[in-house]
């Protein structure tokens, strides 16, 4: 009994003396928030604004790659993705029956 009650208190001691990683992350990058607010609001605007975005976040998460580990990073993605699929229908209506079709490539895959 002696043995398990030490091995417990030994473990709640590295957790007081090892704080999360997470945390740290979050502490390390306070620029992934701003990021996840700016990419929240994606998809209002025209896909020229997501690839400037998506450049943008891409050269930050080159210069620092352990900011793939934080927790907004996945969800920034995500929004990313999200905001760069959208298909576009013009229909020229000088010419009937001609239908044009654009699609814009997703930017992850």
């Amino acid at each position: 009994m002696k043995k398990a009650a030490i091995y417990l208190l030994l473990m709640m001691g590295i957790g007081v003396l090892f704080p999360s990683c997470e945390q740290v992350l979050v502490d390390e990058f306070p620029i992934m928030e701003t990021y996840y607010v700016e990419s929240k609001t994606l998809p209002s605007v025209t896909i020229d604004s997501v690839k400037n975005f998506k450049t943008k976040f891409d050269g930050f998460i080159e210069a620092n790659p352990r900011a793939k580990q934080h927790n907004k990073y996945q969800p920034i993605v995500d929004n990313i993705k999200g905001a760069s699929l959208r298909i576009v229908i013009t229909v020229d209506t000088a010419w009937l029956g001609d239908t044009t079709i654009y699609f814009a490539r997703p930017m992850y895959e």
